[in-house]
């Protein structure tokens, strides 16, 4: 058991998988995400997860389908735990889905839980398929009303906002050099 763990009063004595023996989740839905308290809640900085060999299944063909994710967020007061989170990604294996509705659950899932000022899952297929994968953007405040951010790289990768209410500012000039802009 880690020294963090053992220590009953710590911010990390509550995780779970971190450190033990854990069986992959059967699907999202019973996966366990875990969250940890941000240590410096004040900063706006970006967090990022990259999840190269993202997995779910084609409802129509049956076969695979596989992405390479890529997971922005500006946290809040909490931090998603990277091995809860490679568990929740990995329930997607066997998930019948297209990745488009893949990564607004994700998102969806994200925001529920960690609760950050600004997310944005993006990516792109591993491999050649009809579409492209959807990059899937939200501010809390306006997810609350429903506010949910979708855009397809194949749509010049324009993000496509919901109208929840008028934006105060123009969005920002994207960035030819960033990963997901490809």
């Amino acid at each position: 058991m880690s020294k963090a763990r053992q220590q009953g009063g710590s911010s990390y004595a509550g995780l779970r998988q971190l450190g033990a023996a854990t069986s992959p989740p059967t699907s999202p839905e019973s996966a366990v995400l875990e969250r940890v308290p941000n240590p410096q809640p004040r900063k706006v900085y970006l967090a990022r997860f990259a999840a190269p060999e993202f997995t779910s299944i084609c409802p129509i063909t049956g076969q695979p389908d596989f992405a390479h994710l890529v997971i922005d967020y500006v946290p809040g007061r909490w931090l998603v735990e990277s091995k809860s989170l490679k568990l929740y990604l990995g329930s997607f294996r066997n998930h019948g889905a297209f990745h488009e509705d893949c990564t607004l659950a994700i998102a969806d899932r994200l925001v529920d839980f960690l609760q950050p000022r600004w997310l944005r899952i993006g990516g792109s297929p591993m491999v050649a398929r009809v579409g492209s994968l959807a990059t899937a953007s939200r501010k809390p405040r306006q997810a609350r009303k429903g506010a949910t951010v979708a855009a397809t790289p194949g749509a010049g990768g324009i993000l496509a906002r919901a109208a929840a209410r008028p934006r105060a500012r123009p969005p920002p000039e994207r960035n030819a050099e960033h990963p997901l802009a490809r």
